[in-house]
């Protein structure tokens, strides 16, 4: 297992702010990372210890027999399963820097939207640990629209909570979609990974597939985490002064409409006793 850096400086550390719907496969992209930053290659990953860093499972078929079999890699345990509802951190070295990932709970919850809005505090609450955030991914299955409606509005909420200098428009929040900053990550390798560590054979040919596909993704991890190091640093106190300020004012909205009416209630009483 990749050991963290427990005497780097926390102003060094690259921060990540992990967000997606539920299901979207944030577990993956760790448990993916975390193998590609012990092995470049495939086949050096297959006689490795496969980086289980979230125990995953899924079902696989066999093309031949049909046989249907579940592939585990680990051990799920209840820690494993509330860290997908709460916020959890999992820190990497890369070089001499941390690199630490910070999952959330995923958007779009099926309980609901007061449980989105209850995460959404959840994430702020726990980024005010950190001094800092180098960037947010958000994840996105690829056949789905990026501007569907539930998942635009959860993202567009918690970004309004972000500081000015975090994104450029208080009223309409924007996430501009380039080759500069959207990457393509193929989650297949990893099963192929946890495939083999379970005994599973395939031919040559789909071993040649999935080769292709490990070099295709850790090209693009390598360019995200390239792209996300040389972003500005966005200090996580200005997030939490805006989040706290704006709780504040919503919090003072119906006192101060009380008052309001009393004050109107008070005058008109003063008019009567002239």
């Amino acid at each position: 297992m990749i050991k963290a850096n427990g005497n780097s400086n926390p102003s060094s550390d690259i921060n990540i702010l992990l967000l997606g719907q539920s299901g979207v496969g944030k577990s993956t992209f760790i448990n993916a990372l975390a193998n590609y930053l012990c092995n470049d290659a495939l086949e050096e990953a297959c006689k490795d210890k496969i980086q289980a860093v979230i125990p995953p499972a899924f079902s696989f078929t066999n093309v031949n027999t049909f046989e249907r079999k579940t592939i585990e890699v680990g051990d799920e345990n209840e820690d494993v399963r509330s860290c997908k509802q709460q916020c959890r951190s999992f820190v990497f070295l890369v070089g001499d820097k941390n690199l630490r990932i910070i999952n959330s709970p995923g958007i779009g919850d099926t309980r609901g939207l007061e449980q989105d809005v209850e995460d959404f505090h959840k994430i702020l609450t726990y980024m005010s640990q950190y001094e800092h955030l180098n960037g947010i991914c958000i994840l996105l299955k690829p056949n789905e629209e990026r501007s569907r409606i539930l998942f635009k509005f959860c993202v567009e909420a918690l970004l309004r909570y972000l500081h000015k200098n975090q994104h450029k428009k208080d009223d309409d929040v924007d996430v501009p979609f380039s080759r500069e900053n959207t990457f393509l990550l193929d989650n297949e390798p990893l099963r192929y990974l946890a495939l083999r560590k379970n005994g599973v054979r395939l031919n040559n040919d789909q071993t040649l597939s999935y080769q292709k596909r490990w070099d295709h993704t850790f090209k693009e991890y390598s360019n995200l985490i390239n792209h996300i190091v040389t972003r500005p640093l966005h200090a996580v106190s200005n997030t939490l002064s805006l989040y706290e300020a704006k709780q504040l004012v919503r919090k003072l909205t119906r006192p101060i409409a009380e008052i309001a009416k009393l004050i109107q209630e008070n005058i008109q009483l003063a008019k009567q006793h002239k």
